[in-house]
């Protein structure tokens, strides 16, 4: 026996498993969806206890397993000025060197770009402790002349003292 066309019976189809596109993105997508929807069925009890806090988990575990380096990256032509100019460099000359096609025909736009390298430069060197602790060495010396720390009016011990006296020390105690 044949059955007629309105009497056969269509295979039914889960709708979480649909057809695979063929866009490489959708299918991605679609096995992401899937697998999200594996974890809820399989963790039912904690996601019904507080969907928030499960939320939160699973987003925690995926920003762990598809971690992207946040910010852009330095230009070289900064980290190799920041170096120059911690060792002493001026940044104006630095400026010159690394941008030989920045000419100062316009002094509003050379000054702003001026400032804009100083600045990053600056930043940079903020970054990397060691050039800061250089360009600090640097400008610490060039601004104040080095001076010795003050010592409070102690008595004078480059005198032979007697030995026999009997004044009091520096601290207050009595020296023998």
């Amino acid at each position: 026996m044949s059955r007629s066309k309105s009497q056969q019976t269509l295979p039914v189809r889960n709708p979480h498993q649909d057809v695979r596109p063929s866009n490489p993105n959708d299918a991605l997508f679609r096995d992401a969806l899937d697998n999200a929807r594996g974890l809820k069925r399989k963790h039912r009890a904690l996601y019904e206890a507080n969907h928030k806090a499960f939320r939160a988990t699973v987003s925690k575990a995926h920003s762990r397993v598809f971690r992207i380096k946040p910010g852009p990256k330095d230009d070289p032509h900064i980290s190799g000025a920041a170096r120059e100019v911690a060792l002493r460099a001026r940044v104006e000359d630095v400026f010159r060197r690394e941008f030989p096609h920045r000419r100062p025909g316009n002094d509003n736009l050379y000054a702003m770009a001026l400032e804009n390298f100083r600045g990053k430069v600056d930043a940079y060197i903020r970054k990397h402790p060691r050039l800061k602790r250089l360009r600090d060495r640097r400008t610490r010396s060039v601004a104040e002349p080095a001076q010795p720390n003050p010592v409070p009016n102690w008595p004078d011990r480059s005198a032979v003292q007697d030995s026999t006296s009997t004044s009091p020390g520096p601290c207050g105690a009595l020296e023998m």
